[in-house]
Protein backbone atom coordinates (compact mmCIF):
# COMPACT_ATOMS: atom_id res chain seq x y z
CA UNK A 1 0.00 0.00 0.00
CA UNK A 2 2.58 2.35 0.75
CA UNK A 3 4.55 1.79 -2.48
CA UNK A 4 1.26 2.10 -4.23
CA UNK A 5 1.20 5.60 -2.43
CA UNK A 6 4.70 6.89 -3.15
CA UNK A 7 3.58 5.79 -6.89
CA UNK A 8 1.17 7.89 -7.02
CA UNK A 9 2.81 11.24 -5.40
CA UNK A 10 5.40 10.54 -7.65
CA UNK A 11 3.29 10.43 -10.93
CA UNK A 12 1.71 13.61 -9.40
CA UNK A 13 4.57 15.38 -9.02
CA UNK A 14 5.54 15.11 -12.31
CA UNK A 15 2.26 16.44 -13.72
CA UNK A 16 2.58 19.28 -10.93
CA UNK A 17 5.82 20.42 -11.77
CA UNK A 18 5.45 20.54 -15.15
CA UNK A 19 7.51 17.18 -16.21
CA UNK A 20 5.40 15.35 -18.62
CA UNK A 21 7.12 11.55 -19.63
CA UNK A 22 7.50 10.54 -23.10
CA UNK A 23 6.44 6.74 -23.62
CA UNK A 24 7.56 5.22 -26.65
CA UNK A 25 5.48 4.71 -29.48
CA UNK A 26 3.66 1.20 -29.77
CA UNK A 27 3.34 1.70 -33.33
CA UNK A 28 6.69 2.72 -34.57
CA UNK A 29 8.56 0.64 -37.08
CA UNK A 30 11.64 -0.80 -34.67
CA UNK A 31 13.47 -1.96 -37.36
CA UNK A 32 13.72 -1.52 -41.33
CA UNK A 33 11.17 -3.13 -43.89
CA UNK A 34 12.72 -5.10 -46.26
CA UNK A 35 12.87 -2.98 -49.21
CA UNK A 36 13.07 0.57 -47.32
CA UNK A 37 15.82 2.48 -46.68
CA UNK A 38 16.46 3.43 -43.17
CA UNK A 39 17.77 7.10 -42.41
CA UNK A 40 19.39 7.76 -39.29
CA UNK A 41 21.29 10.86 -39.91
CA UNK A 42 21.25 14.44 -41.29
CA UNK A 43 23.49 12.76 -44.22
CA UNK A 44 20.91 9.85 -44.91
CA UNK A 45 18.39 12.73 -45.40
CA UNK A 46 20.44 14.57 -47.92
CA UNK A 47 20.96 11.24 -49.95
CA UNK A 48 17.02 11.11 -50.98
CA UNK A 49 17.84 13.65 -53.46
CA UNK A 50 19.67 11.17 -55.58
CA UNK A 51 17.01 8.93 -55.53
CA UNK A 52 13.82 10.56 -55.51
CA UNK A 53 11.60 7.82 -56.11
CA UNK A 54 12.65 5.39 -53.04
CA UNK A 55 11.12 4.40 -50.73
CA UNK A 56 12.65 5.75 -46.75
CA UNK A 57 11.71 5.52 -43.03
CA UNK A 58 13.04 7.56 -40.62
CA UNK A 59 14.22 5.75 -37.80
CA UNK A 60 15.19 8.46 -35.12
CA UNK A 61 14.97 11.88 -34.64
CA UNK A 62 17.48 13.86 -36.80
CA UNK A 63 19.19 17.36 -35.87
CA UNK A 64 20.16 19.88 -38.61
CA UNK A 65 20.95 22.88 -36.54
CA UNK A 66 24.15 22.03 -37.34
CA UNK A 67 24.45 24.31 -40.71
CA UNK A 68 22.01 25.71 -43.38
CA UNK A 69 19.89 23.09 -44.81
CA UNK A 70 19.70 22.46 -48.49
CA UNK A 71 16.09 21.76 -49.93
CA UNK A 72 16.06 17.93 -51.22
CA UNK A 73 14.56 17.26 -54.86
CA UNK A 74 14.49 20.19 -57.29
CA UNK A 75 11.27 20.87 -59.49
CA UNK A 76 13.65 19.34 -62.49
CA UNK A 77 14.47 15.98 -59.97
CA UNK A 78 10.54 15.88 -57.74
CA UNK A 79 9.79 13.52 -55.22
CA UNK A 80 8.14 11.38 -56.27
CA UNK A 81 9.13 8.04 -53.71
CA UNK A 82 7.90 7.91 -50.39
CA UNK A 83 9.08 9.02 -46.93
CA UNK A 84 7.53 7.32 -43.85
CA UNK A 85 8.31 9.53 -40.78
CA UNK A 86 7.88 6.43 -38.47
CA UNK A 87 6.61 9.05 -35.55
CA UNK A 88 10.26 11.39 -35.42
CA UNK A 89 11.05 14.69 -36.12
CA UNK A 90 13.14 16.87 -38.23
CA UNK A 91 14.06 19.80 -36.59
CA UNK A 92 16.35 22.79 -36.33
CA UNK A 93 16.09 22.88 -39.53
CA UNK A 94 17.10 26.70 -41.36
CA UNK A 95 16.52 26.70 -45.22
CA UNK A 96 15.99 29.26 -47.82
CA UNK A 97 16.45 30.41 -51.15
CA UNK A 98 16.39 33.82 -52.91
CA UNK A 99 14.43 32.23 -56.44
CA UNK A 100 13.77 28.38 -55.71
CA UNK A 101 10.62 26.65 -53.42
CA UNK A 102 12.21 25.94 -50.59
CA UNK A 103 11.40 23.79 -47.28
CA UNK A 104 12.98 20.00 -46.17
CA UNK A 105 11.78 19.45 -49.94
CA UNK A 106 11.67 22.14 -53.02
CA UNK A 107 9.39 20.51 -54.67
CA UNK A 108 7.16 17.03 -54.63
CA UNK A 109 5.44 15.27 -57.61
CA UNK A 110 3.79 12.12 -56.76
CA UNK A 111 5.13 11.28 -53.71
CA UNK A 112 4.34 10.48 -50.57
CA UNK A 113 5.00 11.62 -46.91
CA UNK A 114 3.75 10.51 -43.46
CA UNK A 115 3.79 10.92 -39.94
CA UNK A 116 6.74 12.97 -39.93
CA UNK A 117 7.54 16.14 -37.82
CA UNK A 118 9.21 18.67 -39.59
CA UNK A 119 10.39 21.97 -37.09
CA UNK A 120 12.22 25.70 -37.90
CA UNK A 121 12.17 27.86 -40.43
CA UNK A 122 11.98 28.26 -44.11
CA UNK A 123 11.77 31.41 -46.12
CA UNK A 124 12.12 32.21 -49.89
CA UNK A 125 9.79 32.91 -52.84
CA UNK A 126 8.13 29.98 -52.31
CA UNK A 127 8.18 28.54 -48.99
CA UNK A 128 7.09 26.16 -46.36
CA UNK A 129 8.22 23.81 -43.70
CA UNK A 130 7.88 20.27 -45.35
CA UNK A 131 8.03 21.60 -48.95
CA UNK A 132 7.83 24.80 -51.24
CA UNK A 133 5.68 23.46 -54.12
CA UNK A 134 3.41 19.72 -53.96
CA UNK A 135 1.93 19.27 -57.63
CA UNK A 136 0.74 15.93 -56.58
CA UNK A 137 1.03 13.18 -53.89
CA UNK A 138 -0.37 12.65 -50.64
CA UNK A 139 0.59 13.93 -46.87
CA UNK A 140 -0.75 12.63 -44.29
CA UNK A 141 -0.02 12.34 -40.56
CA UNK A 142 2.62 15.29 -40.29
CA UNK A 143 2.77 18.26 -38.33
CA UNK A 144 4.73 21.35 -38.77
CA UNK A 145 6.29 24.08 -36.03
CA UNK A 146 8.26 27.12 -36.48
CA UNK A 147 8.82 30.32 -38.91
CA UNK A 148 8.10 30.60 -42.41
CA UNK A 149 8.65 33.65 -44.28
CA UNK A 150 8.02 34.77 -47.94
CA UNK A 151 7.21 38.09 -50.47
CA UNK A 152 4.74 35.29 -52.43
CA UNK A 153 3.51 32.26 -51.32
CA UNK A 154 4.15 31.32 -47.91
CA UNK A 155 2.45 28.02 -45.79
CA UNK A 156 3.09 26.59 -42.85
CA UNK A 157 3.29 23.21 -44.69
CA UNK A 158 3.88 24.30 -48.49
CA UNK A 159 3.75 27.61 -50.18
CA UNK A 160 1.91 26.41 -53.13
CA UNK A 161 -0.15 23.37 -54.34
CA UNK A 162 -0.36 23.17 -57.97
CA UNK A 163 -0.96 20.30 -60.72
CA UNK A 164 -3.53 17.80 -59.91
CA UNK A 165 -4.49 15.65 -57.19
CA UNK A 166 -2.98 16.88 -54.05
CA UNK A 167 -4.11 15.41 -50.66
CA UNK A 168 -3.47 16.34 -47.11
CA UNK A 169 -4.94 14.62 -44.40
CA UNK A 170 -4.75 15.11 -40.41
CA UNK A 171 -1.90 17.10 -40.30
CA UNK A 172 -1.33 19.99 -37.57
CA UNK A 173 0.64 23.56 -38.20
CA UNK A 174 1.44 25.58 -35.20
CA UNK A 175 3.82 27.74 -37.69
CA UNK A 176 3.88 31.43 -37.49
CA UNK A 177 3.41 32.12 -41.32
CA UNK A 178 4.51 36.09 -42.12
CA UNK A 179 6.55 37.85 -44.90
CA UNK A 180 6.02 41.33 -46.87
CA UNK A 181 4.61 41.42 -50.47
CA UNK A 182 6.76 42.93 -52.89
CA UNK A 183 5.34 46.33 -53.75
CA UNK A 184 2.28 46.42 -55.81
CA UNK A 185 1.79 42.27 -55.65
CA UNK A 186 -0.05 40.43 -53.63
CA UNK A 187 1.46 37.85 -50.82
CA UNK A 188 -0.54 34.70 -50.21
CA UNK A 189 0.10 33.06 -46.54
CA UNK A 190 -1.84 30.21 -45.19
CA UNK A 191 -1.73 28.20 -42.16
CA UNK A 192 -1.32 25.37 -44.31
CA UNK A 193 -0.76 26.10 -48.21
CA UNK A 194 -0.45 29.92 -49.15
CA UNK A 195 -2.27 29.61 -52.25
CA UNK A 196 -3.89 26.07 -54.59
CA UNK A 197 -4.16 25.77 -58.02
CA UNK A 198 -4.71 23.39 -60.29
CA UNK A 199 -7.82 20.45 -59.44
CA UNK A 200 -8.76 17.32 -57.62
CA UNK A 201 -7.16 18.72 -54.56
CA UNK A 202 -8.49 17.38 -51.17
CA UNK A 203 -7.12 19.46 -47.35
CA UNK A 204 -8.90 17.22 -44.52
CA UNK A 205 -8.67 17.02 -40.85
CA UNK A 206 -6.04 19.74 -40.57
CA UNK A 207 -5.66 21.79 -37.78
CA UNK A 208 -4.07 25.23 -37.68
CA UNK A 209 -3.23 26.72 -34.12
CA UNK A 210 0.14 29.42 -35.35
CA UNK A 211 -0.01 32.61 -36.09
CA UNK A 212 -0.52 34.65 -39.65
CA UNK A 213 1.33 37.98 -39.59
CA UNK A 214 2.05 39.34 -42.96
CA UNK A 215 2.58 42.91 -44.44
CA UNK A 216 2.37 44.07 -47.78
CA UNK A 217 0.08 45.98 -50.36
CA UNK A 218 -2.97 43.25 -51.05
CA UNK A 219 -3.24 39.76 -48.97
CA UNK A 220 -4.64 36.65 -49.30
CA UNK A 221 -4.58 35.10 -45.59
CA UNK A 222 -6.24 31.66 -44.36
CA UNK A 223 -5.83 29.26 -41.56
CA UNK A 224 -5.67 26.43 -43.67
CA UNK A 225 -5.04 28.44 -47.86
CA UNK A 226 -4.62 32.03 -48.35
CA UNK A 227 -6.38 31.51 -51.51
CA UNK A 228 -8.24 28.49 -53.10
CA UNK A 229 -8.17 29.16 -56.64
CA UNK A 230 -7.83 25.30 -58.36
CA UNK A 231 -10.03 22.82 -57.29
CA UNK A 232 -10.28 21.58 -54.22
CA UNK A 233 -11.89 21.10 -51.40
CA UNK A 234 -11.90 21.38 -47.53
CA UNK A 235 -13.05 19.02 -45.19
CA UNK A 236 -13.62 18.87 -41.73
CA UNK A 237 -10.53 21.30 -40.94
CA UNK A 238 -10.27 23.57 -37.66
CA UNK A 239 -8.86 27.49 -37.11
CA UNK A 240 -7.33 28.37 -34.06
CA UNK A 241 -4.61 30.52 -34.67
CA UNK A 242 -4.21 34.14 -34.31
CA UNK A 243 -4.23 36.75 -37.15
CA UNK A 244 -1.91 40.19 -37.42
CA UNK A 245 -2.00 42.14 -40.82
CA UNK A 246 -0.46 45.04 -41.98
CA UNK A 247 -1.57 46.33 -45.73
CA UNK A 248 -2.35 49.57 -47.80
CA UNK A 249 -4.47 48.35 -50.55
CA UNK A 250 -6.96 44.97 -49.76
CA UNK A 251 -6.97 42.02 -47.70
CA UNK A 252 -9.31 38.71 -47.83
CA UNK A 253 -8.93 36.50 -44.58
CA UNK A 254 -10.64 33.56 -43.46
CA UNK A 255 -10.39 31.04 -41.14
CA UNK A 256 -9.75 28.59 -43.55
CA UNK A 257 -9.12 30.82 -47.02
CA UNK A 258 -9.31 34.01 -47.60
CA UNK A 259 -10.07 34.30 -51.30
CA UNK A 260 -11.76 31.27 -52.87
CA UNK A 261 -13.48 30.89 -56.18
CA UNK A 262 -12.03 32.99 -58.48
CA UNK A 263 -11.15 30.31 -61.09
CA UNK A 264 -11.71 26.98 -59.92
CA UNK A 265 -14.39 25.14 -57.71
CA UNK A 266 -14.48 24.99 -54.01
CA UNK A 267 -15.84 23.34 -51.55
CA UNK A 268 -16.04 23.78 -47.51
CA UNK A 269 -17.95 20.74 -45.28
CA UNK A 270 -17.74 21.05 -41.42
CA UNK A 271 -14.95 23.59 -41.27
CA UNK A 272 -14.45 25.05 -38.28
CA UNK A 273 -13.25 28.66 -36.71
CA UNK A 274 -12.54 29.12 -33.33
CA UNK A 275 -10.14 32.62 -32.63
CA UNK A 276 -10.14 35.88 -32.05
CA UNK A 277 -9.23 37.75 -35.22
CA UNK A 278 -8.88 41.74 -35.85
CA UNK A 279 -8.08 43.91 -38.46
CA UNK A 280 -6.91 47.75 -37.13
CA UNK A 281 -5.80 50.27 -39.45
CA UNK A 282 -6.66 52.90 -41.60
CA UNK A 283 -6.57 51.06 -45.31
CA UNK A 284 -8.27 49.77 -48.07
CA UNK A 285 -10.99 47.35 -48.44
CA UNK A 286 -11.19 44.37 -46.21
CA UNK A 287 -13.14 40.91 -46.50
CA UNK A 288 -13.00 38.87 -43.19
CA UNK A 289 -15.39 35.54 -43.03
CA UNK A 290 -15.14 32.73 -40.19
CA UNK A 291 -14.76 30.53 -42.92
CA UNK A 292 -13.98 32.44 -46.24
CA UNK A 293 -12.67 36.34 -46.51
CA UNK A 294 -14.24 36.64 -49.87
CA UNK A 295 -16.00 34.12 -52.76
CA UNK A 296 -16.23 35.12 -56.56
CA UNK A 297 -16.46 35.18 -59.10
CA UNK A 298 -16.13 32.72 -61.45
CA UNK A 299 -15.34 29.36 -59.71
CA UNK A 300 -18.41 27.55 -57.87
CA UNK A 301 -18.31 27.52 -54.62
CA UNK A 302 -19.98 25.33 -51.29
CA UNK A 303 -20.09 26.05 -48.05
CA UNK A 304 -21.97 22.99 -46.07
CA UNK A 305 -22.22 22.63 -42.53
CA UNK A 306 -19.95 24.92 -41.32
CA UNK A 307 -19.43 26.51 -37.86
CA UNK A 308 -18.13 29.78 -36.67
CA UNK A 309 -17.30 31.08 -32.90
CA UNK A 310 -15.28 33.53 -31.55
CA UNK A 311 -14.91 37.19 -33.06
CA UNK A 312 -13.68 39.05 -35.76
CA UNK A 313 -13.49 42.66 -35.88
CA UNK A 314 -13.27 44.56 -39.01
CA UNK A 315 -12.16 48.52 -39.42
CA UNK A 316 -13.31 50.96 -41.84
CA UNK A 317 -12.25 55.20 -42.13
CA UNK A 318 -13.41 57.15 -39.26
CA UNK A 319 -13.75 60.39 -40.69
CA UNK A 320 -15.36 61.81 -44.35
CA UNK A 321 -15.47 64.37 -46.35
CA UNK A 322 -17.83 64.33 -49.26
CA UNK A 323 -16.05 66.43 -52.23
CA UNK A 324 -18.60 65.95 -55.32
CA UNK A 325 -19.94 62.41 -55.56
CA UNK A 326 -17.18 60.79 -54.14
CA UNK A 327 -15.86 60.41 -50.19
CA UNK A 328 -12.16 60.75 -49.03
CA UNK A 329 -11.13 60.33 -45.47
CA UNK A 330 -9.54 62.99 -43.48
CA UNK A 331 -6.63 60.80 -42.09
CA UNK A 332 -5.11 58.99 -44.96
CA UNK A 333 -6.72 60.78 -48.06
CA UNK A 334 -7.89 57.46 -49.17
CA UNK A 335 -10.71 58.43 -51.93
CA UNK A 336 -13.88 55.74 -52.99
CA UNK A 337 -15.59 56.82 -55.44
CA UNK A 338 -18.44 55.36 -55.70
CA UNK A 339 -18.56 54.99 -51.66
CA UNK A 340 -18.37 51.50 -51.40
CA UNK A 341 -18.03 49.40 -48.10
CA UNK A 342 -14.47 49.29 -46.38
CA UNK A 343 -15.39 46.14 -44.08
CA UNK A 344 -16.56 43.28 -45.19
CA UNK A 345 -17.36 41.14 -42.52
CA UNK A 346 -19.71 37.51 -42.43
CA UNK A 347 -19.85 35.01 -40.04
CA UNK A 348 -19.01 32.50 -42.78
CA UNK A 349 -18.17 34.67 -45.24
CA UNK A 350 -17.14 38.67 -45.90
CA UNK A 351 -18.24 38.79 -49.23
CA UNK A 352 -20.33 36.98 -52.18
CA UNK A 353 -19.51 37.95 -56.00
CA UNK A 354 -21.24 35.49 -58.25
CA UNK A 355 -20.34 36.20 -61.33
CA UNK A 356 -20.23 33.27 -63.97
CA UNK A 357 -20.63 30.87 -61.43
CA UNK A 358 -22.52 29.37 -58.22
CA UNK A 359 -22.43 30.00 -54.39
CA UNK A 360 -24.42 27.78 -52.27
CA UNK A 361 -23.59 28.66 -48.50
CA UNK A 362 -25.91 25.56 -46.46
CA UNK A 363 -26.52 24.24 -42.97
CA UNK A 364 -23.68 26.63 -41.47
CA UNK A 365 -24.15 28.02 -37.87
CA UNK A 366 -22.11 31.21 -36.77
CA UNK A 367 -21.94 32.21 -33.01
CA UNK A 368 -19.28 34.89 -33.75
CA UNK A 369 -19.09 38.35 -32.29
CA UNK A 370 -18.98 40.27 -35.78
CA UNK A 371 -17.78 44.17 -34.67
CA UNK A 372 -15.97 47.06 -37.13
CA UNK A 373 -15.42 50.49 -36.27
CA UNK A 374 -15.32 53.46 -38.96
CA UNK A 375 -16.99 53.19 -41.96
CA UNK A 376 -18.64 52.58 -44.29
CA UNK A 377 -19.06 48.77 -43.75
CA UNK A 378 -21.15 46.05 -44.40
CA UNK A 379 -21.82 42.95 -42.22
CA UNK A 380 -23.94 40.27 -41.65
CA UNK A 381 -23.87 37.46 -39.51
CA UNK A 382 -23.39 34.39 -41.81
CA UNK A 383 -22.57 36.39 -45.17
CA UNK A 384 -21.49 40.33 -44.90
CA UNK A 385 -22.53 41.01 -48.78
CA UNK A 386 -24.23 38.44 -51.17
CA UNK A 387 -24.72 39.57 -54.87
CA UNK A 388 -25.07 37.83 -58.02
CA UNK A 389 -24.18 39.77 -61.38
CA UNK A 390 -25.32 36.57 -63.76
CA UNK A 391 -24.68 33.96 -61.40
CA UNK A 392 -26.54 32.00 -58.39
CA UNK A 393 -25.84 33.13 -55.02
CA UNK A 394 -28.03 30.59 -52.11
CA UNK A 395 -27.89 31.01 -48.49
CA UNK A 396 -30.23 28.67 -46.90
CA UNK A 397 -30.91 26.42 -43.87
CA UNK A 398 -28.21 28.60 -41.95
CA UNK A 399 -28.48 29.88 -38.28
CA UNK A 400 -26.73 33.35 -36.86
CA UNK A 401 -26.46 32.91 -33.32
CA UNK A 402 -24.03 35.52 -32.28
CA UNK A 403 -23.44 39.28 -31.85
CA UNK A 404 -23.29 42.57 -34.65
CA UNK A 405 -21.86 45.36 -33.00
CA UNK A 406 -21.63 48.80 -34.81
CA UNK A 407 -21.37 52.01 -32.64
CA UNK A 408 -19.28 54.27 -34.48
CA UNK A 409 -20.31 57.28 -36.01
CA UNK A 410 -18.73 58.55 -39.22
CA UNK A 411 -19.56 61.73 -41.91
CA UNK A 412 -21.12 61.49 -44.63
CA UNK A 413 -24.46 59.00 -45.49
CA UNK A 414 -21.94 56.69 -46.16
CA UNK A 415 -23.75 52.83 -47.08
CA UNK A 416 -23.49 50.73 -44.03
CA UNK A 417 -25.93 48.06 -44.14
CA UNK A 418 -25.86 45.27 -41.05
CA UNK A 419 -27.97 42.39 -40.84
CA UNK A 420 -28.63 39.14 -38.63
CA UNK A 421 -28.28 36.90 -41.46
CA UNK A 422 -26.43 39.25 -44.42
CA UNK A 423 -25.53 42.78 -44.30
CA UNK A 424 -26.64 43.56 -48.31
CA UNK A 425 -28.37 41.29 -50.81
CA UNK A 426 -28.69 42.24 -54.51
CA UNK A 427 -27.44 41.75 -57.87
CA UNK A 428 -29.03 40.79 -61.23
CA UNK A 429 -28.42 37.16 -60.90
CA UNK A 430 -30.30 34.51 -58.31
CA UNK A 431 -29.33 36.09 -54.82
CA UNK A 432 -31.34 34.23 -51.94
CA UNK A 433 -32.01 33.75 -48.59
CA UNK A 434 -33.98 31.39 -47.70
CA UNK A 435 -34.85 29.24 -44.25
CA UNK A 436 -32.71 31.11 -42.11
CA UNK A 437 -32.86 31.87 -38.63
CA UNK A 438 -31.53 34.57 -36.68
CA UNK A 439 -31.10 34.62 -33.23
CA UNK A 440 -28.32 37.42 -33.10
CA UNK A 441 -27.79 40.17 -30.73
CA UNK A 442 -27.52 43.34 -32.68
CA UNK A 443 -25.97 46.02 -30.96
CA UNK A 444 -26.44 48.54 -33.24
CA UNK A 445 -26.57 52.52 -32.04
CA UNK A 446 -25.47 54.60 -35.25
CA UNK A 447 -28.63 54.80 -37.56
CA UNK A 448 -27.85 53.51 -40.16
CA UNK A 449 -29.76 50.21 -42.56
CA UNK A 450 -29.59 47.00 -40.11
CA UNK A 451 -31.94 44.11 -40.27
CA UNK A 452 -32.47 41.35 -37.78
CA UNK A 453 -32.05 39.50 -40.63
CA UNK A 454 -31.54 41.34 -43.89
CA UNK A 455 -29.41 44.37 -43.78
CA UNK A 456 -29.97 46.16 -47.25
CA UNK A 457 -32.15 44.20 -50.00
CA UNK A 458 -32.23 45.57 -53.70
CA UNK A 459 -35.50 43.76 -55.12
CA UNK A 460 -35.20 44.97 -58.30
CA UNK A 461 -32.79 42.13 -60.00
CA UNK A 462 -33.03 38.38 -59.11
CA UNK A 463 -32.75 38.58 -55.14
CA UNK A 464 -35.09 37.01 -52.45
CA UNK A 465 -36.05 36.66 -49.26
CA UNK A 466 -38.32 33.88 -48.22
CA UNK A 467 -39.15 32.06 -44.83
CA UNK A 468 -36.66 33.19 -42.47
CA UNK A 469 -37.54 33.89 -38.71
CA UNK A 470 -36.27 36.00 -36.07
CA UNK A 471 -36.31 36.58 -32.50
CA UNK A 472 -39.03 39.43 -31.73
CA UNK A 473 -37.75 42.83 -30.42
CA UNK A 474 -35.42 44.08 -33.53
CA UNK A 475 -35.85 46.16 -36.52
CA UNK A 476 -36.66 44.03 -39.80
CA UNK A 477 -39.06 44.46 -42.81
CA UNK A 478 -38.18 41.49 -44.93
CA UNK A 479 -38.73 38.05 -42.24
CA UNK A 480 -41.45 37.24 -39.53
CA UNK A 481 -40.85 37.69 -36.26
CA UNK A 482 -41.57 34.80 -33.39
CA UNK A 483 -41.16 35.74 -29.94
CA UNK A 484 -42.02 33.54 -26.43
CA UNK A 485 -43.24 30.04 -26.67
CA UNK A 486 -43.20 30.53 -30.84
CA UNK A 487 -39.35 30.26 -30.40
CA UNK A 488 -39.54 26.47 -29.50
CA UNK A 489 -42.77 25.38 -31.48
CA UNK A 490 -41.17 23.93 -35.08
CA UNK A 491 -44.64 24.58 -36.33
CA UNK A 492 -44.20 28.02 -36.40
CA UNK A 493 -41.25 27.41 -38.65
CA UNK A 494 -42.79 27.18 -41.62
CA UNK A 495 -40.67 25.80 -44.97
CA UNK A 496 -37.76 24.52 -42.60
CA UNK A 497 -37.46 21.08 -42.62
CA UNK A 498 -36.99 19.83 -39.06
CA UNK A 499 -37.58 16.03 -40.20
CA UNK A 500 -33.42 15.66 -41.69
CA UNK A 501 -32.01 19.28 -41.68
CA UNK A 502 -32.78 21.34 -38.14
CA UNK A 503 -33.46 19.36 -35.03
CA UNK A 504 -35.11 20.75 -31.38
CA UNK A 505 -32.05 21.23 -29.02
CA UNK A 506 -33.10 19.16 -25.51
CA UNK A 507 -31.63 21.65 -23.35
CA UNK A 508 -33.16 25.25 -24.69
CA UNK A 509 -36.17 23.66 -26.87
CA UNK A 510 -34.79 25.90 -29.58
CA UNK A 511 -33.72 25.24 -33.25
CA UNK A 512 -30.39 23.75 -33.70
CA UNK A 513 -28.85 22.21 -37.53
CA UNK A 514 -28.95 19.08 -36.99
CA UNK A 515 -25.11 18.84 -37.37
CA UNK A 516 -24.11 20.69 -34.04
CA UNK A 517 -23.75 19.22 -30.62
CA UNK A 518 -26.38 21.55 -29.27
CA UNK A 519 -25.84 23.93 -26.72
CA UNK A 520 -24.14 23.92 -22.89
CA UNK A 521 -26.76 24.06 -20.13
CA UNK A 522 -28.73 26.98 -19.92
CA UNK A 523 -27.96 29.65 -16.85
CA UNK A 524 -30.71 31.02 -14.61
CA UNK A 525 -31.79 34.23 -16.39
CA UNK A 526 -31.36 32.59 -20.24
CA UNK A 527 -35.07 32.70 -21.00
CA UNK A 528 -34.32 31.88 -24.74
CA UNK A 529 -32.20 29.35 -24.11
CA UNK A 530 -29.18 30.61 -25.87
CA UNK A 531 -26.77 29.37 -23.38
CA UNK A 532 -25.97 33.25 -22.24
CA UNK A 533 -27.97 35.87 -20.19
CA UNK A 534 -28.71 38.98 -22.72
CA UNK A 535 -30.99 41.72 -23.20
CA UNK A 536 -33.45 39.62 -25.19
CA UNK A 537 -34.24 37.69 -22.06
CA UNK A 538 -35.37 40.80 -20.75
CA UNK A 539 -37.18 41.94 -23.45
CA UNK A 540 -38.81 38.09 -23.49
CA UNK A 541 -39.74 37.98 -19.85
CA UNK A 542 -41.35 41.59 -19.89
CA UNK A 543 -43.16 40.37 -22.65
CA UNK A 544 -44.58 37.68 -20.81
CA UNK A 545 -45.06 39.42 -17.55
CA UNK A 546 -47.31 42.21 -19.55
CA UNK A 547 -49.56 39.23 -21.17
CA UNK A 548 -48.07 40.00 -24.68
CA UNK A 549 -46.53 36.43 -24.89
CA UNK A 550 -45.80 32.89 -23.05
CA UNK A 551 -43.33 30.73 -21.90
CA UNK A 552 -42.83 27.27 -22.38
CA UNK A 553 -42.02 25.55 -19.01
CA UNK A 554 -38.53 25.18 -19.63
CA UNK A 555 -38.69 28.93 -20.60
CA UNK A 556 -40.45 29.78 -16.88
CA UNK A 557 -38.07 27.37 -15.20
CA UNK A 558 -35.03 29.38 -16.26
CA UNK A 559 -36.83 32.91 -15.93
CA UNK A 560 -37.33 32.00 -12.23
CA UNK A 561 -33.98 33.52 -11.45
CA UNK A 562 -34.26 34.24 -7.73
CA UNK A 563 -35.93 30.51 -7.23
CA UNK A 564 -38.56 31.27 -5.12
CA UNK A 565 -41.23 29.68 -7.41
CA UNK A 566 -42.57 32.40 -9.21
CA UNK A 567 -41.94 34.34 -12.12
CA UNK A 568 -42.52 38.49 -11.59
CA UNK A 569 -40.53 41.36 -11.74
CA UNK A 570 -38.34 40.31 -9.43
CA UNK A 571 -36.70 38.15 -11.87
CA UNK A 572 -36.46 40.92 -14.44
CA UNK A 573 -34.73 43.36 -12.45
CA UNK A 574 -32.38 40.40 -11.59
CA UNK A 575 -31.52 39.75 -15.35
CA UNK A 576 -31.62 43.55 -15.93
CA UNK A 577 -28.46 43.91 -13.34
CA UNK A 578 -27.02 41.31 -14.58
CA UNK A 579 -26.58 43.37 -17.65
CA UNK A 580 -25.55 46.72 -16.25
Amino acid sequence: MKRSILLVCLLLSFVLGGVFLTLPRTDAQSSVPAGWTGIYDRDGLAAISANPDGKYILMNDIDLSASAWTALCSEDNPFSGTLDGNGHTVYGMTVSHSVKACGLFSYLFGGTVKDLTVSGSASGPIAGLLAGKIGKGTVTGCSVSGTVSSQYFAGGLTGQISGQSVTLSDCRSSATVTGEGAAGSEIFAGGFVGAVYGSGHVISGCLFTGSLSPSGSVLSVGGIAGAADGGVSFADCSTEGTLALSYTDSVFAGGVAGRAGASGAAAFLRCTYKSDWAVSGCSGPQYLGGIVGQIGAYGSVSLSACRAYGSITGRGHDNFLKISDAYKCINCSVLLEDAGPVSHLGGMVGGVFAAESWVSVSQCASYLSLSAKGGPVVMGGIVGSNRAEGGSSVVHDCLSAGKITYNTSVWGDLFSPVGGVCGSLGGDGLSQIRQCLSRCEMNVAYPLIDGAVIGFYDASGGATVSQCYYRAGEREFFATPLSGAQLTDPSAYAGLDFSSVWKTDPTSSLPLLRMEDGVSACPKGDVDGDGKVTRYDGVMLSQYLTGSAALSDAQRSRADVNGDGTVDSRDLMQILRSLS
